[in-house]
């Protein structure tokens, strides 16, 4: 037999058993590794290996041969676009 009227802690017990229900159809999270850092430490606390040990640092150019490369590059395609027009207009100006 249903209920004509609903009182306050009715709908809170309705409410605390649907989100009981809903919290159990949850997938429950993983545990945690009690040291997250535990594969990069012996027994003994002694690091194993660094983060900074596979990072090799490459010496650097000096930063004026690789502007003169590159602007030897622009004026290659400056001067193939220039002589592409003064083809073009030559052919136009032949009878």
């Amino acid at each position: 037999m249903a209920k004509d009227k609903f009182t306050i802690a009715d709908l809170d017990e309705e409410l605390r058993r649907r989100s009981a229900k809903a919290k159990a159809s949850l997938p429950k999270a993983a545990p945690k590794k009690d040291y997250p850092n535990a594969d990069r430490f012996e027994e003994g606390g002694r690091r194993l290996y660094s983060a900074y040990d596979a990072a090799d640092v490459q010496p650097q150019q000096e930063p004026g041969r690789k502007v003169w490369i590159k602007l030897r590059g622009l004026a290659a395609i400056v001067l193939v676009i220039v002589g592409a027009i003064l083809v073009a207009i030559a052919i136009k100006a032949l009878p």
